[in-house]
Parts: C-alpha cells; sequence; structure tokens
C-alpha cells in the first residue's frame, strides 16, 4: 500500500512539474530569424536577423537600416506593456483611447493611413491601424498592434520614414506571427 502510495505521488508530482513549465516544446527558430525575450517581460517573439536589438528591457525594440544607396534610415518596430486603469478595456476601446491622444498631441500632422481593424495576436483579440505624423520635415509611417490580456496592454509599433513602410511591413509580420505570450 505505501509502494502505491508513493509511486501515486511521485506520478502526480511528475505531471505538475510539467505543467508548469513555462518554456516553449518548441524552441527552434524559423530559419533566418532571431529571438527577442528578457526577464522583465511575459512575452517574447521572433524576429528577421536582417535586425538588430535597440532596447531590451521592459520594452524590447529592435531595428533595420531602410536606407537606400548607402543612406542610414532606420525603420523600428518595439512591443511594450502597460497595466491598464480599466481592467475590462478591449482592445479596440484602448485604440480609440490612443487614437484620441495622438489626436490631441500632434493635431493636423496626424494622418489616419487605415482606420481601426481586428485582428489576432498570438490567439488574442487585437486591434491594428495605421497613420503617419509629420515632425519637422520627416514624416514618419506608424503601424500599431494593440493587444488586451489580463488587464495588461501589449502595444507593437512599426515606425519607419515615409517610403520606406514597404520594406520594413514584413517585418512587423514575422513578430506578429511569431510573438508568444509566456
Amino acid at each position: 500500500m505505501k509502494r502505491a502510495f508513493l509511486i501515486l505521488l511521485l506520478c502526480l508530482c511528475t505531471v505538475l512539474c510539467a505543467s508548469c513549465n513555462n518554456t516553449p516544446e518548441d524552441t527552434t527558430l524559423p530559419e533566418g530569424c532571431l529571438r527577442a525575450e528578457n526577464d522583465a517581460t511575459d512575452f517574447n517573439f521572433c524576429y528577421p536577423n536582417t535586425w538588430v536589438i535597440d532596447r531590451n528591457d521592459g520594452m524590447i525594440s529592435i531595428k533595420t537600416n531602410v536606407g537606400k544607396g548607402g543612406t542610414l534610415a532606420y525603420a523600428s518596430i518595439s512591443v511594450q506593456a502597460f497595466t491598464m486603469e480599466d481592467s475590462t478595456m478591449s482592445a479596440g476601446n484602448f485604440w480609440d483611447k490612443h487614437k484620441a491622444d495622438l489626436e490631441d498631441l500632434y493635431g493636423d500632422k496626424l494622418v489616419m493611413e487605415s482606420e481601426k481593424k481586428e485582428t489576432e495576436l498570438a490567439g488574442n483579440i487585437a486591434a491594428r491601424s495605421k497613420y503617419s505624423i509629420k515632425l519637422s520635415d520627416v514624416t514618419y509611417d506608424f503601424e500599431q498592434i494593440i493587444c488586451v490580456r489580463y488587464g495588461v496592454a501589449y502595444m507593437i509599433t512599426l515606425t519607419a520614414p515615409q517610403g520606406t513602410y514597404e520594406t520594413a511591413a514584413p517585418g512587423l509580420e514575422t513578430v506578429m506571427t511569431y510573438f508568444v505570450f509566456e
């Protein structure tokens, strides 16, 4: 009886330990990709190996040169998380509030390229939108994906100098495709 109890206890402990493992079972990287992760975030993602990590603390940012003819012009993708005051707010509602803040801050320098569309991020409902902002003499194109999960808003932002968006956009698609919540 004692032996059966110990075997049962050992099996139970093994199952519990295995279910608590937070590492993905398949840690293989897609071809041509690297993984961005750190201990301060509850997410990770793969990105093209033509991009480099620009910042890796509570926010992860990657960048690549999208300049032509030897000129330097960087596009970046940043991923950051915010604890929300209203944990019941949806991704769409969070985007609407964020858009109003952008309009207040930039006024007529903000041009909406596309209205908010529903999309997914790692199996969660998200809102996606594109806009541009003219700062000084340079116009930047932005695409943002906002996902709300457990009272936290996750914001993925592609920023590219106008005219270079098409070069940088595949990097955003890679981040979106291989984004993982831990």
